[in-house]
C-alpha cells in the first residue's frame, strides 16, 4: 500500500507543474495550466477505462463502471484548481487518490 500511496503523491507532484506563476503553484479555474491538468487526467482516465465528460461549467467528470452491479456508487473526487501559491496536494490529491484506487481494482 505505501507504493499506491506514493504513486498519488507523484501524481500530485507531476501536475504542480502545471501553474501560472514559476516556482509557486498557481492555477485559476479554466487557466490554461487547468487545461494542461485536464488534458493530462484525461489521458489517465482513459488508461484506467473510464469515461470522460466536461460539462458546460468547464468541470471534469471521469466514470469508472465495472462489469456487474451497475447501482452502486463510490464517488470520490476534488478540484484540480488552486489557490495562489498553494501547495502540491491542493485539491489534487482527492482526484490522485481516487485514480489509484480505480487502478489498484482494476490490478
Amino acid at each position: 500500500m505505501r507504493d499506491r500511496a506514493q504513486n498519488a503523491i507523484d501524481e500530485c507532484l507531476r501536475l504542480a507543474a502545471f501553474t501560472e506563476e514559476p516556482g509557486r503553484i498557481t492555477r485559476r479555474f479554466l487557466s490554461t495550466p487547468m487545461h494542461g491538468v485536464h488534458d493530462h487526467l484525461r489521458w489517465r482516465m482513459t488508461e484506467l477505462g473510464m469515461s470522460v465528460t466536461v460539462n458546460a461549467a468547464g468541470n471534469m467528470h471521469g466514470l469508472w463502471q465495472p462489469e456487474g452491479d451497475g447501482k452502486k456508487r463510490l464517488v470520490i473526487g476534488s478540484h484540480v484548481d488552486t489557490v495562489p501559491n498553494a501547495g502540491a496536494y491542493d485539491g489534487v490529491l482527492g482526484v490522485c487518490l481516487g485514480l489509484e484506487l480505480v487502478q489498484i481494482v482494476n490490478d
